[in-house]
């Protein structure tokens, strides 16, 4: 799928929902952690950063 521009507002954030919601697109993760674990993860973003990872660092926030 090429990029397309998504203004950052609600109408925008809902078009990409129905895009994930509908299988037509997929989030690409590269690690999840939980919240605790913010160091690691910042270090996971700056290896990332270097080239050396792809998708996105999730950090997991537990209730």
């Amino acid at each position: 799928m090429p990029p397309f521009p998504v203004e950052p507002d609600g109408a925008g954030l809902a078009a990409i929902a129905d895009l994930l919601a509908n299988g037509a697109v997929e989030a690409e993760v590269a690690e999840v952690f939980d919240l605790e674990e913010v160091a690691k993860a910042r270090e996971a973003g700056r290896a990332g950063q270097a080239g050396h990872a792809r998708g996105k660092i999730v950090l997991r926030v537990r209730h």
